[in-house]
């Protein structure tokens, strides 16, 4: 399907993102709130799609990320599969980890620091120390960096 013949004020991008969020609704998980932000962006800047997130964006996605899904208990902390809950996969906790840690790195917020060294601690609970057992090797390797 294409855009409607005669929008030139729609992008093909634009188009896709609101037709893909209009065909079917699920759970939302972290992946699709972030497609969400982004085609919202791609949606409403339009023509201003050039522009550049200011850092205020970067915190307001960041912190819009961590109401919906991050979690913490007795110290340990992980990120929800989706707003029903569940817990993400070992690779996507690699990954939000990074996330977490580059905040923390832009902002020098010490909260951040604290949540990095919860979910560290929850991902160590949930996965162990040795992750032999783990048989996707790219897994391992998201953690590693």
């Amino acid at each position: 399907m294409s855009p409607p013949a005669g929008n030139s004020a729609l992008s093909t991008t634009q188009f896709s993102c609101l037709r893909s969020e209009s065909v079917r609704r699920r759970p939302l998980g972290w992946g699709r709130i972030l497609k969400n932000a982004v085609c919202g962006l791609a949606v409403g800047w339009g023509s201003l799609a050039a522009q550049i997130p200011t850092q205020a964006d970067a915190d307001t996605i960041f912190e819009a990320h961590s109401n919906a899904f991050y979690r913490e208990k007795d110290g340990k902390a992980w990120f929800k599969e989706n707003t029903e809950g569940g817990k993400v996969s070992f690779w996507m906790r690699a990954e939000q980890l990074e996330m977490v840690l580059d905040a923390y790195e832009r902002t020098k917020n010490p909260k951040q620091m604290q949540m990095f060294t919860k979910l560290f601690h929850g991902f160590v609970a949930d996965h162990g120390r040795s992750w032999a057992r783990n048989e996707f090797n790219d897994d391992i390797m998201w953690m590693v960096i």
